[in-house]
Formats: structure tokens, C-alpha cells, sequence
């Protein structure tokens, strides 16, 4: 996949036909933990960088901007929709399989619904709103994205108990 003459769509294509399945497969039969999705994400990141020649040393890319470049979505998205998939395809078929078939046994569904909810509940944290992310200074009532922007006005603005008044 790495093939010098081969546009990066196409690349992706490829990787996303095969690579990603294979490694997605029966994780929604089996479970996964949070440690097992980040294990899991740190490899379809790296294989990622591979494919799209973005070695994060030389680019300086972040996972997050990898992943929103080449439009792949989080691992646990990933994982959650397929999920979400089997439990809506073993619903609809409840009426059209005979009802000793294993697929709509009440304790497979619950299970798979089991899964489902774990990955819900994995998944809430970070698609929580970003608001919960930012620092606010009570003094100023200013925001910032990060503590270290928080420390950094804190330390210009705020140093010593002078507040100094912006025009």
C-alpha cells in the first residue's frame, strides 16, 4: 500500500477494504476494553501514517489531524456503529429466522446488547461537549483551550494580584 505511484484515496481505499475489517473483525462479538481501544487505536494510527507517508517525527501531525485528514473516524466510532449494526440486523431478522436459530437466542441478544451499551458508555466521555475541556480564570472570566494558556495569562496577566485592565 505504500506503492509510490498510487494516489492516497486510492491507498486508503485499499486500507479500509481490507486492513481495517480484518482487524475490526469479531471485536463486537467478543468485547473490547478501553485499554483494548487504545491499544487498537495506536496501530490503525500508525499502519494510517504508513499509508499516507505522514511519519509524525518529520510532519508533526497529530492523531486527531491524521484521522480528520484522511476522514477515518475514531476507533471506537468504528467500533461502535458496527456494533450498532449487528443489533439492528439481529432485530430485524427476529421474525424472518426460526426461533431456535442462535443469531436472535434471547441471551446472544442481550449480550450483543451488553456490548452495545459498553461501547455507548465508552464512547459518552469523548464525544462529551468540549466546554468541559476549557479553563476559565474567575477573576477576568476569560476561556482558554488548555491550562498551559490558563498558567500563561495567569503568569502576565494576574502575576503578583495585579489585575491589569485591557483597553
Amino acid at each position: 500500500m505504500a506503492h509510490r505511484q498510487w494516489p492516497l484515496h486510492k491507498r486508503l481505499r485499499l486500507w479500509r477494504a481490507y486492513v481495517l475489517p480484518a482487524t475490526l473483525y469479531s471485536l463486537t462479538s467478543s468485547g473490547v476494553t478501553r485499554k483494548g481501544v487504545d491499544l487498537l487505536k495506536v496501530e490503525l494510527v500508525r499502519q494510517l501514517r504508513a499509508v499516507a507517508r505522514s511519519p509524525r517525527h518529520i510532519t508533526r501531525e497529530s492523531d486527531k489531524d491524521l484521522l480528520s485528514r484522511v476522514h477515518i473516524p475514531h476507533v471506537l466510532l468504528l467500533l461502535h456503529d458496527r456494533q450498532l449494526r449487528v443489533v439492528e440486523s439481529n432485530r430485524k431478522q427476529q421474525g424472518a429466522l426460526a426461533p431456535e436459530d442462535a443469531r436472535i437466542e434471547p441471551p446472544i441478544m442481550a449480550y450483543e446488547e451488553g456490548l452495545l451499551r459498553a461501547l455507548q458508555d465508552m464512547l459518552a466521555p469523548a464525544i462529551a461537549p468540549q466546554a468541559s475541556l476549557h479553563h476559565t480564570r474567575v477573576q477576568c472570566q476569560k476561556e482558554f483551550p488548555a491550562a498551559a494558556s490558563l498558567r500563561q495569562h495567569r503568569a502576565v496577566v494576574h502575576r503578583r494580584g495585579q489585575v491589569y485592565e485591557q483597553a
